[in-house]
């Protein structure tokens, strides 16, 4: 080595060394902070939309509809155990959390002695909430949250957790329990499970992978280093930013790990050319890694664009985890293997006769070129016509296999007690006379009334539920009856009005009917939207003409499932958004990299071609779109196109041209063929240890990015060098063209 090398080498010593001092504070602030955050379920859902505006409204006005079921073997009417667990629910609240605890006990004697009902009548309102609709005699306890509550789920399911646990005769493992504060808890848990489950796994086979195509430990442990640190930061960084890990977020480590295994192995290829300096490797390989490195953020960036706060978080973060990628590619790599990766550059540079194998499967693609084409162009139109028949779903249960405890305990549940999924139904009757609340009462009875008729609805519960019915009998005493009746409703306006069922502000008032119908059953959300509100204007047609004083009120639909429903309109247009905007961006970017409008536009078929297939044939299986597979086609966009600059940036330094095809073509492909492979290869089967999860929303996401990244590979190593061979045979028809095995195959950039 001589001593400008040297020079050169000590240079680069020093910019390491203190790259990695900083790395070591990065991770030691930001991983002694890292919490989780997966509990928020309105992360989930769309914050910029009429149905949000709807529900904030709700809130306002309503008392929370985050509540927690929980019954047992034995919870029966007239158990003591009943009312001890709810006091000692009460009592250790010190947050406090809890809105109100209520027992079915509790509502039927407050039924009983206070607003006159039979037991029998008190039992019939309130079966399929309080009470079974099976069985009668099995009742529930109820706790509701109040807003601090909502915002802390984790904190009060751990402190309902110990005070059971702490109950003499009571058992965890017996309890039927459901609401969206547990499942918002399980799905906390479950995430830090599989975050261990997934990530180890994940590292371990993109590691062995990676020494499969390296064949030298040291260069293996050099990538798997890099890689690993890379990873720490991009987790790091999210408590430094303020925020906490949760959701899909928990997958930004190990998708980080692989994409900078993927960079590295080009860099390797790369370092072929200049064994033992790192400047001459930063001047060959820093175009190619900045310009992938950056159209990978950019798609993730897009998604920062998302109405879905769990996708925004996710894009943001992601793009961060890539950049910090970067960084390490662009330092800690050419540092390590000038270093200590000579001797395995060395074997791995007199083993490349392998690529003459990359050649020969461009000679022949080139002589299938038309066919190949032909294909890729079908494939298009194929994923085109698809897209029509996609459909989102966006459904609580969705996050978790079939088969799961959680599911399987909601059913158990659902069985015992009744339908425990929910949409609120507001009712606003706007200038609102209070000599009139009697008739407002009595339409309210009708609408209620009409909704149960409706196969789609279940169980109604509203004010009416705790309010006798008024008398028929319009003569002798059923006159008096009716006449008192109507005087103590309307006396009792103002004390109904506490924010459960009614509110009433200055002239407005409203109503809230909750409209319940089975949480495990795949109920057509649409049909029941459109059936509920025609019901509700016909009836509020008809009422209006029996009673001319009246007013049509104004109806809205809210609530946590109406809001995962009506997150399934905007998935989609979403998902298209992210995508066009990821597309507008890289494109010119790509132009400006290649130096040319018509190889830039040409580079970007391959790259939206994985997105168009795999969304297209799950259009045509009727594959609902979700949260996580939503966003793979932005990310997806990104990551083809990391291999898609490298083998084209690689092509325009060996002197690819329009008219000059076939010499840089065979070198190209030579070169970073087998990094792509095998980047490839690493990232699915990194990606692919997310499937075996347990968690649905994670599964998918794993399993459609592979196949993304497979097709993308596919159209890399084969739609787009045909692409660029039948161009250049088009305008060199006629004349005689060099056979592509009669090329030399250089490893040296011309350009360098």
């Amino acid at each position: 080595m001589t001593t400008d090398n040297r020079n050169r080498l000590h240079q680069f010593d020093l910019a390491a060394a203190g790259f990695l001092v900083l790395v070591m504070l990065i991770l030691g602030f930001g991983l002694s902070r890292i919490e989780t955050n997966t509990e928020d379920v309105m992360s989930w859902l769309p914050d910029q939309s009429s149905a949000r505006d709807a529900y904030e409204l709700f809130q306002a006005n309503f008392a929370s509809d985050d509540f927690i079921v929980l019954t047992w073997p034995g919870c029966t009417l007239g158990n003591p155990v009943l009312e001890q667990l709810a006091d000692q629910i009460r009592d250790s609240d010190s947050a406090p959390l809890i809105e109100r605890v209520i027992t079915g006990d509790e509502a039927l004697q407050r039924m009983e002695s206070e607003l006159g009902f039979q037991r029998r009548e008190a039992i019939a309102a309130l079966r399929g909430v309080f009470f079974g609709l099976e069985d009668p005699r099995r009742t529930c306890l109820v706790v509701e949250l109040n807003s601090q509550g909502t915002d802390d789920r984790g904190t009060f399911m751990e402190g309902l957790w110990q005070t059971i646990d702490e109950f003499p005769g009571l058992d965890r493992s017996t309890m039927a329990i459901g609401g969206y504060p547990y499942l918002a808890n399980y799905f906390d848990r479950q995430i830090k499970q599989a975050f261990l489950k997934m990530l180890v796994p994940g590292i371990v086979v993109a590691t062995l992978i990676a020494m499969l195509c390296l064949r030298n430990l040291v260069l293996t442990l050099i990538v798997f280093a890099t890689a690993a640190l890379a990873a720490g930061c991009s987790v790091a960084f999210i408590p430094i930013w303020g925020a906490k890990l949760g959701g899909l977020s928990s997958i930004i480590p190990i998708l980080t790990f692989v994409l900078t295994i993927s960079g590295c192995l080009h860099l390797i290829r790369y370092n072929l050319e200049s064994i033992g300096d790192p400047w001459q490797l930063l001047r060959t390989g820093w175009k190619p890694c900045a310009i992938s490195t950056s159209t990978t953020a950019i798609g993730m960036l897009t998604l920062t664009r998302s109405n879905f706060p769990a996708i925004r978080d996710f894009g943001f973060f992601c793009a961060a985890g890539v950049l910090f990628s970067l960084a390490f590619q662009l330092i800690v790599i050419p540092w390590l293997l000038a270093r200590l990766g000579q001797p395995g550059l060395q074997r791995l540079s007199r083993n490349q006769q392998g690529s003459f194998l990359w050649i020969a499967c461009l000679n022949r693609i080139d002589r299938h070129r038309w066919w190949v084409v032909t294909g890729g162009m079908c494939a298009i139109a194929l994923g085109l016509a698809g897209l029509w028949q996609l459909r989102a779903s966006v459904e609580v249960d969705g996050f978790f296999e079939p088969g799961s405890p959680v599911v399987q305990g909601l059913a158990d549940l659902e069985r015992q007690l009744g339908p425990l999924d929910q949409t609120e139904a507001i009712v606003i009757f706007h200038g609102a006379d209070p000599d009139d609340f009697v008739q407002r009462y009595r339409y309210i009875r009708r609408l209620q009334t009409a909704w149960l008729r409706l196969e789609t609805v279940d169980v109604a519960h509203s004010l009416l539920n705790y309010l006798p019915r008024e008398p028929k009998s319009l003569t002798g005493p059923g006159l008096v009856k009716r006449t008192i009746f109507r005087r103590k409703l309307q006396s009792q306006r103002d004390s109904l009005a506490d924010g459960l069922f009614l509110k009433v502000s200055g002239d407005r008032e409203m109503w809230r009917i909750s409209l319940r119908f089975p949480f495990t059953r795949q109920s057509n959300f649409d049909e029941l939207a459109q059936s509920v509100g025609q019901v509700a204007q016909a009836q509020a047609v008809a009422y209006a003409g029996e009673h001319p004083r009246f007013r049509p009120p104004e109806f809205l639909f809210s609530g946590k499932t109406f809001l995962f429903h009506h997150a399934q309109e905007t998935l989609l247009v979403d998902l298209f958004k992210n995508f066009l905007l990821a597309f507008l961006i890289i494109t010119p970017l790509l132009i400006i990299v290649l130096r040319s409008v018509s190889l830039g536009l040409v580079a970007m078929i391959p790259n939206v071609m994985p997105a168009l297939l795999v969304f297209g044939i799950l259009g045509w299986t009727a594959r609902p779109v979700d949260l996580a597979i939503a966003m793979t086609a932005s990310v997806a966009l990104g990551i083809a196109v990391d291999d898609t600059s490298h083998f084209l940036i690689r092509f325009r330094d060996f002197g690819g041209r329009w008219w000059r095809v076939s010499p840089a073509l065979g070198q190209a492909i030579g070169q970073c063929g087998p990094a792509m492979l095998h980047t490839t290869l690493i990232s699915c089967a990194g990606m692919l240890c997310a499937y075996f999860s347990g968690l649905y929303v994670l599964t998918r996401f794993a399993s459609t990015i592979a196949m993304l990244l497979v097709v993308a590979l596919l159209a890399d190593l084969f739609l787009l060098p045909a692409i660029l061979l039948t161009i250049d045979r088009a305008r060199h028809r006629g004349k005689q063209v060099t056979p592509l095995e009669n090329e030399p195959v250089s490893p040296r950039s011309p350009g360098s």
